[in-house]
């Protein structure tokens, strides 16, 4: 009997709702490892002085919500950012 197995993190298995309205499956590693670099690229332009949220969209050249928003709530609630 051969055993098959199955990686969470690495199959793409996760069902999510594109912006445009689609459906597509992903990994959990691209979910996650997306959230991780929005996050390290906000820390990064912040690094540099204080900004706006738009200021931060533009200089990553994203929307500024989705990943961003969520992103830079997520820093806020970790204490890394602060909310004025």
């Amino acid at each position: 009997m051969t055993t098959e197995k199955f990686n969470l993190i690495d199959e793409v298995w996760l069902p999510v709702l594109m912006k445009d309205g689609s459906c597509r499956r992903v990994s959990l590693r691209e979910v996650f490892g997306e959230t991780a670099r929005v996050k390290g690229d906000v820390l990064r332009v912040l690094a540099e002085g204080p900004r706006s949220l738009n200021d931060i969209a533009v200089a990553l050249g994203i929307g500024r919500g989705g990943s961003l928003g969520s992103s830079l709530e997520e820093l806020v609630e970790a204490g890394f950012v602060a909310k004025d």
